[in-house]
C-alpha cells in the first residue's frame, strides 16, 4: 500500500491506494485517518539464514570471546557498522571474520573477500558483496606513547564507522578517529588521523572505544556526534567540529551528553531541529541509556535539548517519557536494552534498535527474548514495532574453554540509521532503515505510511506480519507463535494476488499461530465489523474449519462448514450462536476471498469473491473475549484446524460494502500514486493529476456512498479549503 502525504498550508492531504483495482482515495480530512508507520524489510541476512548472501557470520559457539585479539586469531565474528554511502552502494562493517589466519589450512580465500577491520561494498536491492570498499586493519596507525603506558593496547577494538555528506569515511580507532577521503578513482587515501582524544586523567581513559558515528554536513561544517555505548569515565557523547575540514577539536567541556548513569551513553541520533512550535529553533538529540546495575529493567531512550546557539551540553527535556513496552502494541515487544535509536530532520518520528539483552543471557538469567526494531512518535510512544527473528539462542556465548558464563559485549550491540531516498519518476521518496547487530546479522528495511480509517482494526497479509492503525508485529516469517503447542504454518510464496513478493501461509491440523491482543484492539462487541480473508482448499470432508477465531469465551470465529455435503461459509459468536450460511466457497484449490459483514442488532452478510450469497437475520451481538488471543488456521487448543492456505485476513470495526473489500490483487496498477502528481495553484487551488483515463469520485464519508464528478478528466482541479470530503480516481 504507497502513500503521498503533502501539508499544504494546514490541510493534510492523503492519496491512499486501496487494494481493489486502480482505485485511489484522496482525503481533504485530519481526522477520518489513522496512521502507522510500518517497517517493512527489503531482506535481511540474519544468522538464523540457512544460505546467507554473506558467508562469514556464523554460529560459533567456541568462539575465542575473551580474548578477541587484533592479530588476526580470533573465530569471534562479529560486524562493526552499517551505513549508506551512495545511491548504489551501502557500507558494512567487517570487525572479524570469524577465520583464524594463523592457523594452517585455515579459509584464505574467504579471508581475503571478508578481511578484519574492514568495509566491504553491498547491494542495496538484495544485500550482495560487492567487493572491498576499504581495508582498515587490526593497526592502522601508531598510538600515542601516553596511551600505551596508561594500559592502552592495539588488540580489541570496538571497530566502528560513520560517512559524511561528501563520502568521507571516519573510523574509531581506540581513542583516535581516522578520516579517509575518496581518492577520485573509487578508491580512499591513507588515513590520516582527525581526532585524538587526550589524557583527561580518569579512570580508565585508555579503554577508550568510539561505537556510534552520526555525521552531518561537509568539509568546514562537518559535525561529527560520537559515541562508546560504554559505561566508563567520561565517556559520554562527544560533539566533533573542524574549521578546516581534516582536524576536529570536541567542545569546549567535551561530554557532551551525561545521562544519569555518570556520562555513558548507549547510541545517540542525528541531530534534528526542535518540533516544538514555541521554540523551532532548538536542536533535539535522542539518546539511548547504558542499562546500568538494573540489567535492563530501566532502560529507555531520552530527549536532549540544545539552545541556540549551539551550547556545549544539551540538557535532558523533563517533559519528554519513552515508552519501552507498557504501552507498546504487543506484548512481546519486551527488550533488555534500547541498543540504539535515530531521528531525520525531514520526518517526524524515530527509530530504535533494542538488543535482546544488554550483554549475554548466560550471566544469571535466562532471557530469550528476540531483537527489536521499532518506531516511535516525537513524543516517545510507541508506533510499530518489528521482531528481527533471532534470540541469544542462536549463538550461545562461551569463552575459549566452553565456559558459557563469559559475556561479549559487543555482540549484541548494533545501530539504526534513517536515510531519506530521493524519488525517481515524481514519486515519493523512500524512508530506509538501515540496522546491524554485532553478532546477528544485518538488513535494510522501508518504513511505509500504513492508513486505516478509523474504524481499522487488523490486517494480516503474512507478508511482514501483523499491521494495525496502533502498530506492527513483523517476524521475518509474517507469524508470531505465542507459546503455541506445535509447529508454525508453513509459508508459501504463491499469496492469493499471484504478485511477487505477496506471501501466504499453508496450515493444517497440527499448525498453530497465536496472537495476544494486549490492547483489545480486535474486541467488535457492540459495534458494526467486517470480516474478510483469502482461502485456498480442497473439498472439506467433515465438521468445520477455522480459518481465524478470536478470543473464547466471548469474541467470534469465520470458518467453513463441510454440512450438507457442500462448503459453505460460517461465522460464530461465542457463547451466543452459531451461524451458518448457503453462501458456497469453491473447493477447488484456487484463491477465493470470502468475508462475513455483521450489521448491529440487524444481520450477518456472507460474500463470496466480493459477491453477496446469503444474509441472515441475527441480532445478538458479540460479546467481548475473555482471553483476547487471535488463533489464525485453527480454534483455541487447536480445534478443527484449516487444512490448505490462508491469506490476508482483514478484521473491520465497519459494515464495509463490496467494492470496499480487499479483492485487489495488489502489484502496480494504472493509477499507482508514482504516477500522481499534485500541486497547489496561485489560486490557491488543488490541482491533481495521473495517467490513464480514470476519473474522479467523491464522497461524504470513506464508506461511500461514491459518485462521479463530471468533466473530472486529468488534471482536475479542487479548492483546497473546506472540502471535508474524501476523493477517489477510479478506472
Amino acid at each position: 500500500m504507497k502513500n503521498i502525504f503533502a501539508h499544504i498550508d494546514h490541510t493534510i492531504i492523503i492519496m491512499k491506494k486501496k487494494l481493489l483495482g486502480a482505485a485511489l482515495i484522496v482525503a481533504f480530512s485530519t481526522t477520518s485517518f489513522l496512521q502507522a508507520q510500518t517497517i517493512i524489510p527489503v531482506w535481511e541476512n540474519l544468522i538464523t539464514k540457512t544460505d546467507p548472501s554473506i558467508p562469514i557470520l556464523k554460529a560459533n559457539p567456541l568462539g575465542s570471546f575473551k580474548d578477541d585479539a587484533a592479530d588476526g586469531s580470533s573465530t569471534s565474528d562479529s560486524y562493526g557498522g552499517f551505513k549508506r554511502y551512495d545511491a548504489d552502494r551501502l557500507l558494512l562493517g567487517v570487525r572479524d571474520n570469524g577465520i583464524n589466519e594463523t592457523e594452517e589450512g585455515h579459509d584464505a580465500e574467504l579471508a581475503a573477500l571478508y578481511p578484519d577491520r574492514s568495509l566491504i561494498w553491498i547491494n542495496p536491492d538484495d544485500g550482495s558483496y560487492l567487493g572491498i570498499a576499504l581495508e582498515v586493519g587490526h593497526a592502522p596507525v601508531a598510538l600515542d606513547q601516553d596511551f600505551l603506558d596508561a594500559g592502552g593496547s592495539d588488540s580489541d577494538y570496538y571497530f566502528n564507522f560513520g560517512v559524511s555528506e561528501d563520502g568521507v569515511i571516519y573510523v574509531g580507532y581506540k581513542n583516535k578517529v581516522l578520516r579517509y577521503a575518496p581518492d577520485g578513482i573509487g578508491g580512499f587515501d591513507s588515513a590520516t588521523i582527525a581526532y585524538t582524544h587526550l589524557n583527561d586523567s580518569s579512570d580508565r581513559w585508555h579503554q577508550w572505544r568510539w561505537e556510534n558515528f552520526r555525521i552531518s554536513g561537509t568539509g568546514s561544517d562537518t559535525v561529527i556526534l560520537a559515541g562508546p555505548k560504554t559505561w566508563r569515565p567520561a565517556q559520554g557523547y562527544y560533539r566533533l567540529i573542524t574549521d578546516n575540514g581534516t582536524d576536529f577539536v570536541s567542545s569546549i567541556f567535551g561530554v557532551m551528553i551525561p545521562n544519569g548513569y555518570g556520562n555513558a551513553a548507549g547510541g545517540g541520533s542525528t541531530i534534528i531541529q526542535s518540533r516544538d512550535p514555541e521554540f523551532p529553533d532548538d536542536q533535539w538529540v535522542y539518546v539511548s541509556t547504558y542499562p546500568g546495575s538494573d540489567r535492563g529493567d530501566g532502560t529507555t531512550f531520552y530527549r536532549f535539548i540544545g539552545f541556540p546557539p549551539f551550547s556545549d551540553t544539551y540538557f535532558k527535556d523533563g517533559d519528554f517519557t519513552a515508552h519501552k513496552s507498557a504501552d507498546a502494541p504487543q506484548t512481546a515487544y519486551r527488550t533488555e536494552f534500547i541498543s540504539d535509536v535515530d531521528a531525520h530532520p525531514d520526518l517526524d518520528y524515530v527509530v530504535t534498535y533494542s538488543t535482546p539483552s544488554w550483554n549475554s543471557r548466560t550471566i544469571g538469567r535466562d532471557v530469550r527474548s528476540p531483537g527489536f526494531l521499532a518506531v516511535h512518535d516525537m513524543d516517545g510512544e510507541v508506533v510499530s514495532v518489528y521482531q528481527l527473528n533471532v534470540t541469544e539462542d542462536d549463538e550461545v556465548i562461551n569463552d575459549d574453554e566452553g565456559n558459557p558464563d563469559a559475556a561479549l559485549f559487543h555482540a549484541f550491540m548494533g545501530s539504526v540509521s534513517l536515510n531519506l531516498l530521493p524519488a525517481g519518476g515524481g514519486g515519493e521518496p523512500t524512508v530506509e532503515l538501515l540496522w546491524y547487530s554485532g553478532i546477528y546479522g544485518f538488513g535494510r528495511y522501508t518504513i511505509e505510511n500504513t492508513l486505516f480509517d478509523e474504524f481499522g482494526r487488523g490486517y494480516f497479509h503474512f507478508d511482514n506480519g501483523f499491521t494495525s492503525a496502533t502498530g506492527t508485529m513483523t517476524p521475518a516469517t509474517g507469524l508470531v507463535d505465542n507459546e503455541a503447542a506445535g509447529p508454525l504454518p508453513e509459508i508459501t510464496t504463491e499469496g492469493s494476488s499471484g504478485a511477487e513478493g505477496d506471501w501466504a501461509i499453508i496450515t493444517n491440523e497440527t499448525t498453530r499461530n497465536n496472537y495476544f491482543d494486549e490492547n483489545g484492539s480486535l474486541q467488535l462487541e457492540n459495534t458494526d465489523f467486517t470480516l474478510e480473508s483469502w482461502v485456498k482448499f480442497d473439498a472439506f470432508d467433515s465438521g468445520r474449519r477455522i480459518i481465524f477465531g478470536y478470543g473464547i469465551p466471548g469474541g467470534y470465529s469465520m470458518s467453513v462448514s463441510s454440512g450438507g455435503g457442500q462448503n459453505t461459509l460460517f461465522t460464530t459468536t461465542y457463547g451466543i450462536a452459531d451461524l451458518p450460511s448457503t453462501a458456497v466457497v469453491p473447493s477447488d484449490n484456487a484463491w477465493h476471498h470470502v468475508a462475513v459483514v455483521h450489521v448491529n442488532g440487524q444481520e450477518m452478510q456472507y460474500y463470496i469473491d466480493g459477491q453477496l450469497s446469503d444474509t441472515v437475520s441475527y441480532s445478538g451481538g458479540v460479546s467481548a473475549a475473555g482471553d483476547p488471543t487471535l488463533y489464525i488456521g485453527h480454534e483455541i487448543n487447536g480445534l478443527n484446524g484449516w487444512v490448505g492456505g490462508i491469506d490476508r485476513i482483514r478484521i473491520t470495526g465497519a459494515a464495509l460494502s463490496p467494492d470496499q473489500f480487499d479483492l485487489g490483487t495488489g502489484g502496480d496498477e494504472p493509477g499507482d500514486p508514482a504516477q500522481i502528481t499534485f500541486a497547489v495553484n496561485d489560486q490557491g487551488q488543488f490541482v491533481v493529476s495521473w495517467e490513464g483515463n480514470g476519473h474522479l469520485q467523491n464522497a461524504a464519508e470513506v464508506t461511500g456512498p461514491w459518485g462521479d464528478l463530471a468533466g473530472s478528466a486529468s488534471p482536475h482541479t479542487l479548492p483546497v479549503e473546506g472540502l471535508g470530503q474524501f476523493f477517489r480516481v477510479a478506472e
